[in-house]
């Protein structure tokens, strides 16, 4: 009797406060809420938009089950593609911020490593090892450290010796020497072209 007693109680632990069905209207209606907010002339009603949108998004996820995180999940992913083909940086940026900060709720590993790709991707390298060894739960890939340094040498808007570091670093702690040599000679060249450029 006890321990079916136990079991209730972790069952209705599991079982999310608000139904799945919804939450997934709920969500829905907040990310077409969040995209219509692009055409709002008043950045100050824009911003506080957005942070009541992403917000209740939050909050409601909280509360949904594995299955729902990972369909929101998904939902949010689509709508960052779209601004990405339209080359919107800092709706882009928002959008991938906003997930990747969901992920520590728990999603399907399809997912997670969904939004890694999109991650490396944009060259995030001060978050994309600890979010592969957390939520992947394996280490950087070769071509995943390699995307992450290429998009750092193909970006000549800035140059920065701490990011060379890390990304150097990065190489030595999981690929070849072979390798962190031609990261090396890639960071080597960009500099000498980045110092040319402005010199």
């Amino acid at each position: 009797m006890t321990q079916t007693k136990q079991k209730s109680q972790t069952e209705k632990s599991d079982t999310p406060f608000l139904g799945d069905k919804y939450i997934r209207v709920s969500v829905r209606w907040f990310i077409e809420f969040f995209e219509a907010n692009d055409a709002c002339d008043n950045i100050t009603v824009q911003i506080e938009n957005e942070r009541v949108a992403k917000g209740a998004i939050r909050l409601l996820l909280r509360s949904a089950s594995l299955e729902t995180r990972a369909w929101a999940i998904k939902q949010l992913l689509a709508v960052y593609y779209k601004y990405n083909r339209k080359n919107k940086l800092f709706r882009t940026h928002d959008y991938l911020n906003m997930i990747c900060a969901e992920m520590r709720l728990g999603i399907s590993k399809e997912v997670v490593e969904l939004v890694i790709h999109e991650v490396v991707q944009r060259g995030w390298y001060g978050c994309a090892e600890d979010m592969i060894c957390k939520y992947a739960q394996r280490i950087p890939t070769e071509e995943e450290i390699m995307t992450l340094v290429d998009v750092y040498v193909n970006d000549f808007g800035s140059s920065c010796t701490e990011t060379q570091r890390i990304l150097i670093s990065l190489g030595q702690r999981y690929l070849s020497q072979k390798k962190v040599s031609e990261i090396q000679e890639k960071i080597g060249a960009f500099d000498k072209q980045f110092n040319d450029d402005i010199f």
